[in-house]
């Protein structure tokens, strides 16, 4: 064979695969950025609404969350801003475990003592920390390895 002979034809090459938008040409398109605006507002009006329904609740005297050690729920149906009746919490001071906190305040406080020390004065002491209910269903004990001072 010579090498005179012509070159044969390349086939055609591939298209080249249409590349995603980027980030900056979402952003920058008048539809897409138009679009994120709307929902960064639908979120910040979302999240301030729902930040105000809280801080109502809880200057009306309701209790949002887990109930602390030293309180019990005392469960109320009252009537929302709607007239829908709903039910809330609220705290009551339970006299055993709140005895307990008082103690556990004075010994941190005055005797400075490190948590370690009132994990050990509450474990050998059993009548000092009687055992705390479940905060969410109030029926169930904790282990005493599980409770953590917040102190």
């Amino acid at each position: 064979m010579s090498d005179l002979l012509p070159i044969p034809a390349l086939p055609p090459a591939p298209p080249e695969p249409q590349r995603r938008t980027g980030r900056w040409w979402r952003l920058t398109h008048p539809r897409a950025a138009r679009q994120a605006r709307l929902l960064a507002a639908h979120h910040a009006w979302t999240t301030q609404r729902a930040r105000r329904a809280q801080i109502d609740l809880v200057r009306a005297g309701y209790h949002l969350g887990p109930v602390p050690f030293g309180y019990r729920p005392q469960r109320v149906t009252v009537p929302d801003a709607d007239g829908v009746m709903r039910r809330r919490v609220r705290l009551v001071i339970d006299p055993a475990p709140a005895a307990t906190v008082a103690v556990i305040y004075r010994w941190r406080i005055e005797d400075r003592l490190n948590h370690t020390a009132i994990v050990t004065r509450l474990t050998v002491e059993p009548d000092w920390y009687p055992t705390p209910l479940d905060p969410y269903l109030s029926l169930i004990p904790i282990s005493e390895t599980t409770i953590p001072l917040n102190i």
